[in-house]
Order: structure tokens, then C-alpha cells, then sequence
């Protein structure tokens, strides 16, 4: 359903910023005119808005208020508003603290760096019930998850490869033909994003 069809919505916006609150606001009621925006500068603000029936059922904020550290804030908020969806404006570009908030149940994890069109796609995606962490500031994934996509066959090259087995050796073990052993290696590269035998072998080493 689009956004300006959905019915009116209480959303709290968390910013000691005023500039950033204006500039989000107004995108926000581009997106949602039929939402009844709220604003706070501060823990005790915020708190003093929880305390305005109706809750919020939508909360934008910002963790580098004065008086708050880290994600104490916002897991206030998740208690106090269990059925709002709480998101994440943040100056921190931090990997570890995005994702600490999206494991704590966090829509969206914002850098302010964001381009106009950036924070507009992800009010976008959360406004309508999805979760947005950009793709900066997303885990890569590691050598045991990259393993994980192999098929059993893949596995079984890369076990001989591991060995110090040649091609012709591989073959042999696993009843292949070499063109065969070729077009699995090709495909093991590619999965696990290295370039040839040796960067294979090292991320093996480093997933033990």
C-alpha cells in the first residue's frame, strides 16, 4: 500500500539537532502527510513524550544526544513502546554499532552522512514495514559463511585442494575429469571471492 494511504501515524523524531529534525520532518511529511510528528531534543524530552497518549508507533533517533550513551536510549524506548518500530539516525558510521542495533530489534540503522535520496529510500523501506542498514556499514560475510554456499561436491575439490592435490590428483580422488575439476575450482573462486589456490587455502586456514 503506498504511504500516503496509510492512516494516520504518531512518529517521534529524536534529535538534539534542530536543522536535522526540520530536514527529516518535512521528508517525512512528504512521504507520510497524514502523520502526526512529534519532536524531542533530548532523553528527558523524549521520556516527557512517551508520557503524551497516544505512543509513538514510529521513532527516528538520534543516538549522540548529550545526555545519553549509546544504545541506553533506545532500548529504554523498546520497552517502554514494545509495539513501535525504533530506527537509528547516527553521525557514527560504525559497523559493530549498527549492528548491535539491528540485533536489539532496531528498522533501520542511518548514517547523517546520507545523501537526500539515501534517507529517502530508507524512510521509504522502513516507513512500509522493512528494515534498511546500508550496504556500508553491512557485516561482511565471513570465510565460514562463505563456506556454508559451497555445494558437497565443492566442498570435496576444495578438501583435495587443501591437500596440495593438482588437478590430475583431484581428478583421480573424486572419479572427475579434469575439465570438470576445472569448472568446480572456477565456481569454489567465485564463491569464496578470492582469485587462485593459495588465497582459497588461506581463507580456509583463517575460518579453522
Amino acid at each position: 500500500m503506498p504511504l500516503r494511504m496509510l492512516a494516520t501515524m504518531k512518529i517521534l523524531l529524536v534529535d538534539d539537532h534542530v536543522l536535522i529534525r526540520q530536514a527529516t520532518r518535512a521528508l517525512i511529511e512528504q512521504l507520510m502527510p497524514r502523520a502526526d510528528i512529534v519532536e524531542a531534543a533530548s532523553r528527558e524530552q523524549t521520556l516527557q513524550r512517551l508520557r503524551e497518549p497516544p505512543l509513538p508507533g514510529w521513532v527516528l533517533m538520534d543516538l549522540g544526544l548529550p545526555d545519553n550513551r549509546d544504545l541506553a536510549l533506545f532500548h529504554l524506548l523498546r520497552r517502554e513502546c514494545p509495539e513501535a518500530r525504533v530506527a537509528i539516525l547516527s553521525a557514527q558510521e560504525d559497523p559493530d554499532l549498527a549492528r548491535a542495533a539491528m540485533d536489539a530489534g532496531a528498522a533501520g540503522f542511518i548514517p547523517k552522512s546520507s545523501q537526500a535520496e539515501q534517507l529517502e529510500s530508507a524512510l521509504r523501506v522502513m516507513l512500509s514495514g522493512g528494515s534498511y542498514l546500508p550496504p556500508m556499514l553491512a557485516r561482511p560475510p565471513s570465510g565460514q559463511d562463505l563456506l556454508q554456499a559451497l555445494t558437497p561436491r565443492q566442498r570435496d575439490v576444495l578438501g583435495c585442494l587443501r591437500q596440495g592435490h593438482g588437478n590430475k590428483d583431484i581428478a583421480r580422488i573424486l572419479g572427475l575429469s579434469e575439465p570438470t575439476v576445472k569448472t568446480h575450482l572456477a565456481a569454489v573462486f567465485r564463491a569464496l571471492r578470492v582469485r587462485n589456490r593459495v588465497e582459497a587455502v588461506v581463507l580456509l586456514q583463517k575460518a579453522d
